[in-house]
């Protein structure tokens, strides 16, 4: 008789004790509270590029004769295209002699390492600062371009609030030394111009 009146009881509140059950094992515990606000913190803490107003861009390719295919995407008031062993991006200008056809606000030259001429980064860097025409500093950091690490390098000026003036990077990929560099391209732009760099092998 007993145990028939505790039935009738558990079947009275249903809805209670299905809730409570719900909730004893969907409450996460101390442990996994930690780690979701960690998990939280470190997808908060990855920049993001807005690429909704970067639809109207305009895709550059290029087959490069030391076998391989460069590739990135540009702002839409530029141009782009080869001058000599480099892929430039920069306003449109009337082309001199065998100069360029655009300003090269931007510019990716490639050199082959198997030539030997290669000059050291500590060279090519001195060589950016002391054409600076100001006192200038620099700060070095590690950066992931087109799958493999390369270094970059930003010159800021010493007065007037540190002004960006250039930055460079340089990476080596498929036996070839890269230097590109930023002279007037803004941060967001060339931020986005890295993350759409590609260069692959034609074969």
């Amino acid at each position: 008789m007993q145990a028939h009146f505790n039935f009738i009881k558990f079947m009275k509140y249903p809805v209670t004790l299905l809730t409570l059950f719900f909730l004893a094992c969907s409450t996460p515990g101390k442990k996994e509270k930690q780690q979701i606000k960690k998990n939280t913190n470190e997808e908060k803490s990855i920049p993001r590029i807005n690429t909704t107003t970067d639809e109207k861009w305009a895709t550059y390719i290029d087959t490069i004769n030391m076998g391989f295919v460069v590739s990135y995407r540009y702002p839409p008031n530029y141009v782009s295209e080869h001058f000599e062993n480099a892929a430039c991006i920069g306003k449109p200008v009337t082309a001199t002699g065998d100069g360029p056809g655009n300003t090269m606000d931007c510019s990716l030259w490639m050199e082959d390492i198997s030539n030997d001429n290669i000059r050291s980064v500590d060279t090519l860097i001195k060589y950016q600062m002391d054409n600076a025409g100001e006192s200038v500093l620099q700060s070095k950091d590690s950066i992931t371009i087109a799958d493999v690490k390369g270094l970059s390098v930003i010159v800021t000026g010493k007065n007037e609030g540190r002004r960006f003036l250039k930055q460079m990077v340089y990476f080596t990929k498929y036996n070839t030394f890269f230097t590109l560099i930023n002279d007037s391209l803004s941060q967001r732009d060339f931020q986005t111009f890295i993350k759409s760099l590609q260069i692959e092998k034609t074969n």
